[in-house]
């Protein structure tokens, strides 16, 4: 605004003396004499020993600017009016009328704004008097307006400004025809001059409301909009207008909700994060179905803003919402406020909900709630209505609420498929029978959720040894029920390792128990650990093995899915190739491998691949000669030797991103044992970071 630039440059004129009179004419010992006026003093101790000197100094024109300005530092404190007479005596100086006026507006007797208006009336320089305009309008002194309303319609802009900033400052309704008129003669300025008016009536209407008179508010706001050549200020008098509270502001942020001016909308939606209450909230409730997703996700984002409990069923149902933006704005919604939901009312939601997607939406927001949620969560397991307890069950789960195992147990064991779920998500070692005995129910239901808890327990339990027992023990003791079997047999593939394996190794070579030799082939073959092949193809050649087959086509397939280096396939390839099994179909299966990764159709294998297809990495050790500072990585290296194309090969990226740092801050090596094709081994120490070179013998 211009005003505020005309009083730039009056600061300038005010610090430009200061700094030279720091620089040329205050030695320090002054300065620290003057700084002591600045310590305590009671009003006695002022008016009977330090007034008259204070005084005299602040009124001689000798006083240097900064000097003056530590004394009117000293003249607030005491607030007098004599005090407010010495500081008003250089109004007149530009160098320092800026640090008077700062006294008189903070000085609170009443003589302080009277000598503001006299001075007003004989300072002749424009920006000096600007400043005292400023000054009057920040003392918010309407005995000033009388002297202020002729300047409206002044010819100097700046001066017509910082009158109507004071007005707009004082915020009183008898001159409200004289600011509208004011903005209207702008609207042939230039458009600074205009935008300053606009600002500063926005400013008086703002003042208007909160001294109660929102009806000329009101019509301060409709002008602003109406002359307002720029979308901003109409967006910011269509926010005022909303502010207001008055009887029309419901109706009106309904209107612009629903309408098709998109400024209007935007105002409204701006409004209502300032507006909260249950009236705001009916209003953004009501607006939601009426207006396309875009709108929506606003509205949802403001009632969010509400944290009104009300608004849990509409957010419950946008969650639901086919529209990825209006389900992440009900989300965003839920999580803004969700400790301002009453628990028990989204609870009986869930629990009571007539339709699966409302009880859902209710389901996915008690999740979000803060952890201090759990207990209450606990206590409606107690409960005797069935539904609360499944639903506290069901939170249970999701929340993995662990304490709620020794109530989730004989409710599982009771028939709850809830419980047993939510049992799965927090399962310990002893729990892995309870699912045992589910896999055997007549219900399918439960039967199913039996399954899925068994398998979300042997990802989550710690103790994978325990649980391979566990399993290993249910499988041998089913002998006679294959389908339990099968299925129990499946949950090693979730384990997966040497250990497991080694069974699977066992079981499938096991002549002696045909339903295990099923599970067994029928678990390898869709395993997801390409370790696993050289079972496969052992079972493959065991004679008269009644899945070879099977196992056949599961060699096959770990080729065909699992990245290795071409070497690795022709390799494998060749010894399916060479089993007694391998018949046409599978020759075709190895012939679509073949066109699919460009391979050989002769397999042949140059002498370096063919030391890498015999070579076997025996174990590998990483870190230091330190017990608890090495790790075994055989099983990352095997797949790394399986996947190059070289002897000589580098891992990618740093060793300790792949394997860890089992000792920070030390030089590590990892200590490779190697075993070739005639049975010889042979010990490599490679220092972390370095590339790997393996010997062709």
């Amino acid at each position: 605004m211009k005003m505020r630039s005309s009083l730039k440059k009056s600061r300038t004129a005010f610090f430009l003396p200061l700094f030279a009179a720091l620089c040329t004419s205050m030695p320090s010992a002054d300065l620290h004499a003057q700084s002591a006026l600045l310590g305590p003093a009671s009003n006695a101790e002022f008016q009977t020993q330090l007034e008259p000197e204070l005084l005299a100094k602040a009124r001689s024109p000798e006083t240097s600017p900064y000097e003056f300005m530590l004394l009117c530092k000293r003249l607030q404190v005491y607030g007098t009016p004599l005090a407010a007479a010495a500081a008003a005596s250089q109004l007149a100086d530009p160098a320092k009328s800026h640090s008077a006026r700062m006294t008189l507006e903070i000085i609170p007797c009443p003589e302080a704004a009277a000598e503001l208006r006299s001075a007003a009336s004989k300072v002749q320089d424009p920006i000096l008097l600007a400043g005292i305009f400023n000054s009057l309008g920040m003392r918010r002194d309407a005995q000033s307006i009388p002297l202020l309303l002729p300047y409206l319609k002044h010819e100097n802009a700046p001066l017509a400004s910082a009158a109507a900033f004071a007005l707009a400052r004082i915020g009183e309704a008898e001159y409200a025809d004289a600011m509208t008129d004011y903005v209207q003669r702008m609207k042939n300025a230039a458009y600074p001059q205009l935008k300053d008016a606009l600002d500063l009536n926005l400013m008086y209407g703002e003042n208007l409301r909160k001294n109660g008179k929102t009806a000329d508010a009101e019509r301060i706001f409709l002008n602003v909009e109406a002359s307002a050549p720029r979308d901003f200020y109409r967006y910011a008098a269509s926010i005022q207008l909303l502010l207001n509270r008055d009887p029309k502001t419901a109706s009106r942020m309904t209107e612009w909700l629903t309408g098709t001016d998109e400024l209007k909308a935007a105002a409204a939606l701006r409004a209502a994060y300032f507006l909260k209450g249950k009236e705001t909230a009916a209003v953004l409730h009501s607006a939601f179905p009426k207006v396309d997703a875009q709108r929506q996700a606003a509205i949802l984002d403001a009632v969010g803003v509400q944290q009104d409990p009300g608004s849990q069923e509409i957010l419950i149902q946008a969650i639901g919402s086919e529209v990825p933006e209006v389900a992440a704005a009900a989300m965003r919604a839920i999580q803004g406020f969700t400790d301002a939901v009453v628990l028990e009312d989204l609870f009986q939601t869930a629990a009571k909900a007539e339709s699966e997607e409302l009880r859902a939406g209710a389901i996915h927001v008690l999740s979000l709630l803060p952890p201090s949620a759990n207990l209450e969560i606990l206590k409606k397991l107690e409960n005797c209505d069935q539904n609360e307890a499944e639903t506290a069950a069901e939170l249970c789960g999701i929340r993995k609420i662990s304490t709620a195992r020794p109530m989730l147990r004989p409710m599982a064991q009771n028939g709850s498929t809830k419980a047993l779920l939510a049992l799965g998500a927090v399962a310990e070692l002893e729990d892995l029978q309870i699912f045992f005995a589910g896999l055997q129910a007549q219900d399918a239901e439960y039967a199913d959720a039996a399954e899925k808890s068994l398998a979300a327990a042997c990802a989550l339990i710690p103790d994978k040894m325990g649980v391979l027992e566990a399993l290993v023990q249910e499988i041998g003791s089913r002998k006679g029920q294959p389908d339990h079997r099968l299925t129990v047999c499946r949950m090693l593939n979730i384990l997966t390792g040497p250990e497991v394996l080694a069974y699977l190794r066992q079981a499938a070579l096991d002549a002696g128990d045909l339903e295990l030799q099923d599970c067994a082939t029928n678990v390898l073959g869709r395993t997801l650990d390409p370790e696993a092949a050289p079972i496969l193809l052992e079972a493959a050649q065991t004679p008269n093995h009644p899945y070879g087959k099977r196992a056949l086509r599961g060699y096959l397939r770990i080729i065909r899915q699992f990245s290795m280096a071409k070497w690795a396939r022709m390799s494998m390839l060749e010894k399916a190739l060479a089993c007694p099994l391998c018949g046409e179909s599978e020759r075709e299966i190895v012939r679509i491998i073949q066109k699919q990764y460009q391979l050989d159709p002769q397999n042949t294998l140059t002498e370096e691949q063919k030391t890498l297809s015999t070579l076997e990495i025996v174990s590998a050790v990483y870190g230091i000669d330190e017990p608890g500072k090495n790790l075994d990585v055989t099983l990352k290296m095997r797949d790394f030797l399986r996947k190059t194309e070289s002897l000589v090969f580098s891992l990618p990226d740093r060793w300790n991103d792949h394997f860890t740092d089992p000792a920070p801050g030390t030089h590590k090596f990892m200590k490779l044992v190697l075993r070739y094709a005639d049975g010889t081994e042979k010990t490599l120490s490679i220092r972390e970071g370095n590339t790997i070179r393996i010997p062709a013998k």
